[in-house]
């Protein structure tokens, strides 16, 4: 009977043992993790892409508050055309799963090749702390109309 009864001890030792779990079965890798704005500041190293040519480029994410953020695209040139700094003020706000920040803002830069032409400059994008894509639109700009360009970047 004693045997009987440390086999039955040794038998649910052994299963409690079988499903316990090790923390290297946790997934570390949780990409539905809370954002928060300052996960999104920083410099984004990546390519532009403008009328099917590809430039490398940086585009850099300031915090201006608490719900907006400030794109900067320095010293932008197109071809042989020097645009200038591009810089827009966003409103910054989290997507529904509370993962990424939709950016959105408009600004006006001033081209000194079309006679310090101001040209309205919309910018609109998704950031999730370590990557971004961005259209940064140029409006009523001469010569082309208006001028889309695509930045995707990592941090």
């Amino acid at each position: 009977m004693k045997k009987n009864y440390f086999y039955l001890l040794f038998m649910a030792l052994c299963t409690v043992c079988m499903f316990t779990a090790c923390s290297s079965d946790d997934d570390d890798n949780n990409t539905d993790k809370p954002i928060v704005l300052n996960d999104i500041i920083g410099t984004y190293k990546g390519s532009l892409e403008v009328l099917g040519s590809s430039i490398d480029e940086q585009l850099t994410v300031e915090k201006v508050d608490d719900s907006k953020v400030r794109v900067v695209l320095k010293d932008f040139t197109f071809g042989q055309m020097p645009i200038g700094t591009i810089s827009a003020e966003c409103a910054a706000v989290k997507d529904d799963k509370g993962t990424s920040y939709d950016i959105y803002g408009t600004a006006v830069v001033t081209v000194a090749m079309f006679d310090n032409a101001e040209l309205p400059v919309i910018v609109d994008g998704e950031c999730d702390g370590k990557e971004l894509d961005v259209t940064i639109s140029i409006n009523e700009a001469p010569v082309v109309g208006s001028l889309e360009v695509d930045f995707y970047g990592k941090k």
